[in-house]
């Protein structure tokens, strides 16, 4: 199989040593570190296994095992940043390819985090009055009323149960 990235629906910022991608449609951040970033980028529909393993290689300066490859592969598709789910493969274990290859800083990494809506974000702090929403005090926007709604911008009073 020659895995392809996903490329519509996703936000990319690339740092020094991390690439940051949004995902749009399910509201996910990921951070691959520059293994797994590295290959992602690579998976272009055009390269197997073997060939992002001798890529992947030149671009870390290092020997790369296909089963590192395998491992990117995998974290890549449960964050669901390559095109095609992937076929079934044995499993391969971050720990045990520690153990076999000793290097840790080659071994790809995708952390990914459910980045809240705005409507999830709002925090409510301690209930507030009514009066207090309808006179647009400060810090009040946003927090719950006494009747467990939520203080509107401009004093414009309280509105929805949300609280």
């Amino acid at each position: 199989m020659k895995p392809q990235a996903r490329a519509d629906g996703l936000v990319v910022q690339e740092l020094e040593d991390e690439t940051l991608v949004y995902d749009l449609g399910n509201h996910k951040a990921h951070c691959l570190n520059r293994a797994a970033a590295a290959v992602w980028r690579l998976c272009d529909g055009t390269r197997d296994e073997a060939a992002l393993a001798r890529l992947l290689g030149k671009e870390l300066a290092d020997a790369v095992d296909e089963d590192v490859v395998r491992l990117a592969l995998r974290d890549l598709a449960r964050a669901r940043l390559l095109r095609e789910p992937r076929s079934a493969r044995p499993r391969v274990s971050r720990r045990r390819l520690i153990q076999r290859l000793g290097q840790a800083a080659a071994l790809p990494l995708v952390i990914s985090i459910v980045s809240p809506t705005a409507a999830q974000a709002a925090t409510c702090g301690a209930p507030v009055s009514p009066s207090a929403c309808n006179a647009g005090a400060p810090g009040a926007v946003g927090c719950c009323c006494n009747n467990s709604k939520i203080c509107l911008a401009g004093g414009s009073g309280c509105a929805g149960a949300r609280c």
